[in-house]
């Protein structure tokens, strides 16, 4: 499989993937080192947790324990042109939502889904049938070479999208790099996209075989996004998705 088909993982179903991509001819070494020292932490992460099993939890590593191994350097995430009938149309919607929900309140998560996931359905929709993307909600993915599971809010083909709990970003980000290394190892990838956000910040994460890249976009701290920010978050994530 190359990395520029899209990829539409079923929920509970990549064990069905293990046998044929555990193996693959086609994935760096490089992974597999970083893996060997991931592991350990790991199952560190899992022993706190009174956890019996050999495979930590998402939500139970921590960026403080994790950090130390990735060599994460910043970027500057491409934006590809999102037309400004969509760009309107998100706006519009998401002032009724600010209106209807009754703003957002912070660290409130419940909220805050729903504010995200429009500008994902939007951008999801500007392609067409002869080049499909599907969004999968709570995604649970289990490891074979990296001792973790867990689950997304959301995937699209090769994006990892983490909502960050209690506007906490570096938590959200731990639970993401993680997961991106059981996408990666179930799918035999060697660069695999994320995001973790909370509406207001958001976070486009590249994990490549040998380092991580990094770039963090803050929308408006209050009230609703602007056509600016919009056309900007919109489009990094168009830009993700069409591979440029």
């Amino acid at each position: 499989m190359s990395e520029s088909e899209p990829l539409f993982v079923r929920p509970r179903r990549s064990s069905h993937l293990n046998s044929t991509l555990f193996h693959s001819p086609n994935k760096d070494l490089t992974s597999f080192r970083r893996w060997k020292e991931l592991n350990p932490k790991l199952i560190e992460a899992a022993a706190k947790n009174e956890k019996l099993e050999k495979s930590a939890a998402y939500l139970s590593v921590t960026w403080k324990l994790i950090l130390p191994i990735y060599n994460i350097e910043e970027y500057s995430q491409p934006v590809k042109e999102v037309p400004l009938e969509t760009i309107e149309y998100i706006q519009n919607y998401l002032a009724k939502a600010h209106k209807s929900l009754g703003g957002l309140a912070q660290g409130n998560d419940s909220k805050r889904f729903h504010f995200i996931s429009p500008i994902l359905i939007c951008v999801v929709f500007l392609f067409g049938p002869n080049d499909p993307v599907e969004i999968v909600i709570e995604e649970d993915l289990t490891g074979v070479n990296v001792k973790a599971n867990g689950h997304f809010e959301f995937m699209l083909k090769r994006i990892c999208i983490v909502q960050a709990k209690k506007d906490d970003m570096e938590q959200g980000m731990a639970q993401d790099l993680v997961g991106m290394e059981v996408a990666s190892d179930l799918n035999g990838l060697d660069t695999v996209y994320g995001i973790v956000t909370n509406y207001v910040e958001w976070i486009f994460l590249k994990n490549h075989n040998d380092r991580v890249e990094k770039d963090d976009v803050l929308q408006r701290e209050h009230g609703i996004s602007t056509v600016e920010s919009l056309k900007r978050i919109a489009g990094k994530i168009y830009a993700l998705l069409s591979d440029d």
